[in-house]
């Protein structure tokens, strides 16, 4: 088995939908099915038994829907790639997902994977860490976010936004870079007014996440990604 070898877990409650994706995913290179679940608690069990390299989850499972799910299998395996498939682009499901981190996770929608290589993608680059998603989804999320840019962020605003992007609550920001948690506050605060986001909750906390990591080069929009990239 080569270390290379992508090691991938599939949860769907639709039968026909894991099976074919199994068996295509089966016939590429450098990619392997390792567990196939048909509802979100089998999912999380089969991942800390196998610990796989990307978790394939759909987010309306029965027993625990996709995004609990994914939350679980990261406690146990942080390191797990996640590829969320949904027919739906609330984005309220979107904020949740990467409430506790964006980096190694993917949302696409069923409806507009045209093609198995799309999926493909998305596995090698949750596998790589890079965030993923369906190009609707980006723009329903930052449809209020005005253009900005990160230059006027100080370089501890930016030590600040990065571990936003990380996951990091306000707490666990500030013992990282040793200042008080009222500190970090105001640093958020200031990051939110320098970006021009009016909404100050969360919401606002994920547009600046997603203007940090494609200033970063670490968002991807599956319809920009290059078709070769397989």
């Amino acid at each position: 088995m080569s270390r290379s070898t992508i090691h991938i877990l599939i949860a769907d409650d639709q039968e026909v939908a894991r099976e074919g994706y199994r068996r295509i995913l089966e016939t590429e290179p450098g990619l392997e099915v390792v567990a196939v679940a048909d509802n979100g608690l089998d999912a999380v069990h089969l991942a800390r038994a196998n610990c796989p390299d990307v978790a394939i989850l759909d987010i309306r499972m029965p027993e625990m829907n996709g995004i609990e799910a994914a939350h679980q299998i990261r406690e146990a395996c942080p390191q797990v790639g996640i590829v969320l498939l949904s027919f739906y682009d609330h984005p309220s499901y979107v904020r949740t997902f990467l409430k506790e981190g964006a980096a190694g996770k993917a949302f696409l929608l069923k409806q507009t994977i045209g093609r198995i290589d799309e999926l493909v993608r998305a596995i090698k680059a949750v596998a790589a860490g890079q965030m993923m998603l369906d190009p609707t989804i980006i723009d329903d999320l930052m449809r209020d976010a005005p253009l900005a840019s990160l230059a006027d962020l100080t370089a501890q605003e930016m030590r600040v936004l990065e571990r936003m992007a990380k996951g990091y609550a306000n707490a666990a920001i500030a013992e990282a870079l040793v200042v008080q948690e009222r500190t970090v506050e105001n640093y958020v605060s200031n990051i939110f007014t320098k970006l021009h986001l009016k909404n100050k909750g969360q919401q606002a906390r994920v547009q600046a996440v997603l203007l940090f990591l494609e200033a970063t080069g670490r968002l991807r929009r599956a319809d920009e990604l290059p078709k070769g990239d397989n």
